[in-house]
């Protein structure tokens, strides 16, 4: 395959999600409502679920193999649970397919990889979105802690697949069901798109926005992961800009060009503009908060009318200024 370049874009591509929740807290009935889903339930649980989709009824691993194909059209297949899929289904199929897998844990987990990253590529070529449901699995003493319940492999393996991991929950605080991305020390959570804690739309007063509500949380994280990539190349153009830089006029273009970058970009790019321009005689004045040549004679450093432009070109970030001889 094709080196991908750095600052090549990133075309959309179809995510992962993983879902977990005590039982009742609303894991299955928010997932169907991705577009155009399809449930494989191992569960027995598709008719808890709000809203009913078409249904694959799975028993073991055959029965998901053999129905594979007519997968396809579909543009959401989701498992509930991955439990199931993983430490059921799997586990005994490649068990069956090789004895001797039994008496070596690792092996037997790694044969369990290989078949569910090849179910899952499958999945992707059909050009589908996969989410997968786990019960919750409450840990800790002092704290309570939360987190997929799926062996530690298979809990392990769902994480590095997954674009975005979620703990559904109802918020004591006001009664809504919402979902929990963000960091938090108490959830096994990841949020590729940053999304955070996202609330669920009421089934019953917001039916409209209830029945899009996954398919919106899916087009957020799309574009999240495609905007990384435009950040991304916009901040190396940056870079190839800044060792262009030949005069100090120049030099003080990199502060406009950091304000056009992603927040989080500003503050990397500027530490890094401040080593590069310093090797090349260009140091930061915080008094004059501009670049200055370090050769030039006292007539040709900014005038205080430079000094107020310089100041209009601030660099923030997070709405707040950003002391450039310190940008740490």
């Amino acid at each position: 395959m094709p080196i991908i370049k750095k600052d090549a874009p990133i075309p959309e591509r179809n995510i992962v999600m993983v879902l977990y929740g005590v039982p009742s807290s609303g894991k299955t009935s928010v997932a169907v409502t991705a577009e155009n889903p399809v449930l494989i339930d191992t569960d027995r649980g598709y008719d808890r679920a709000i809203k009913r989709v078409d249904t694959l009824t799975a028993s073991n691993w055959e029965d998901i193999q053999n129905s594979i194909e007519d997968l396809k059209g579909y543009k959401t297949i989701i498992v509930d649970t991955a439990k199931a899929m993983l430490d059921d289904y799997l586990w005994d199929y490649t068990q069956r397919l090789d004895s001797r897998l039994v008496r070596n844990q690792m092996k037997h987990f790694g044969a369990i990889a290989d078949m569910f990253k090849q179910f899952i590529s499958k999945i992707r070529s059909f050009g589908a979105d996969l989410i997968f449901i786990c019960h919750d699995k409450q840990g800790g003493d002092d704290v309570v802690t939360h987190e997929p319940d799926c062996t530690g492999s298979s809990k392990n393996l769902l994480n590095r697949m997954a674009d975005q991991e979620g703990y559904v929950f109802i918020d004591q605080t006001d009664n809504k069901r919402k979902i929990a991305f963000g960091i938090n020390g108490t959830l096994v959570t990841k949020d590729t798109a940053g999304l955070g804690t996202v609330e669920i739309p009421d089934a019953t007063t917001q039916p409209e926005d209830f029945n899009t509500c996954m398919q919106v949380i899916i087009a957020q994280t799309k574009a999240a992961i495609v905007g990384h990539s435009e950040n991304n190349e916009a901040y190396f153009k940056a870079i190839d800009k800044l060792h262009e830089v030949s005069s100090v006029d120049e030099a003080n273009e990199m502060l406009k060009l950091t304000k056009t970058l992603a927040k989080n970009f500003q503050i990397p790019f500027f530490t890094l503009a401040m080593a590069e321009l310093a090797k090349k005689g260009f140091e930061f004045s915080a008094e004059a908060k501009a670049f200055v040549d370090k050769n030039a004679s006292e007539d040709k450093k900014p005038s205080k009318a430079a000094k107020k432009d310089a100041e209009s070109n601030e660099v923030k970030a997070d709405g707040k200024a950003v002391d450039k001889s310190n940008p740490s």
